[in-house]
């Protein structure tokens, strides 16, 4: 299945056990964009990306020179975001609608913290997917299309999130602030589409697949 024109691909640099257990999500995107080290993944399984994004420090000579004919935007090292920021919001920029980001998890702690931080830019619009999840922070209503038995964990990305409602989990959140101290953690889905609604901070939410 192929994603609307609008919806954007952004491979990242983290860890990934199995890469060609994501080719064929990443496939089904008709953008593509490599954030700097991103790259090499998609060097190993082939895919030509539309734009390679970054300050370069992250890719061989040698593999950055099988796409001299690929845009480029090009960083200082000594920038204030990081190349996957820049990534999304050059996306952004293009008309992305939706933007799904690959290879975001499982590197440095602080590198995987900042990423999933980056899910505040636009809640809804971005997410993280892995072999095993998908990550988006949320706000307001929001539905989630799901299936019985699947876990969902739902943490504040602020301070707090408040009035934070579910329908269609085990155990249901009714009106509850979620902060540091009380989270939704591996709760079930019971029904094909959850609605979750919260108010001031967004909720980051993780979806087992």
């Amino acid at each position: 299945m192929t994603l609307h024109e609008n919806h954007f691909a952004i491979i990242a640099n983290g860890k990934v056990a199995h890469i060609e257990d994501l080719a064929p999500l990443i496939k089904r995107h008709q953008h593509i964009i490599a954030a700097d080290g991103g790259l090499h993944y998609l060097h190993a399984l082939k895919i030509i990306p539309e734009l390679i994004v970054g300050d370069l420090d992250s890719i061989d000579p040698q593999s950055l020179s099988h796409y001299a004919t690929i845009p480029k935007e090009i960083f200082s090292k000594d920038k204030d975001d990081s190349d996957l920021a820049l990534a999304i919001d050059i996306a952004f920029q293009k008309g992305a609608a939706d933007i799904t980001i690959y290879a975001a998890l499982n590197g440095r702690v602080d590198h995987t913290l900042g990423n999933l931080l980056l899910l505040k830019k636009r809640p809804g619009s971005i997410h993280i997917e892995s072999e095993t999840e998908t990550i988006t922070a949320i706000s307001g209503t929001h539905e989630l299309f799901c299936k019985p038995g699947q876990i969902v964990s739902l943490f504040a990305l602020g301070d707090k999130a408040s009035h934070v409602t579910t329908d269609g989990l085990k155990w249901e959140l009714q009106d509850q602030s979620i902060d540091s101290n009380f989270f939704s953690l591996s709760n079930i889905c019971l029904k094909n589409k959850i609605i979750i609604s919260c108010e001031t901070e967004p909720i980051l939410l993780c979806l087992q697949k």
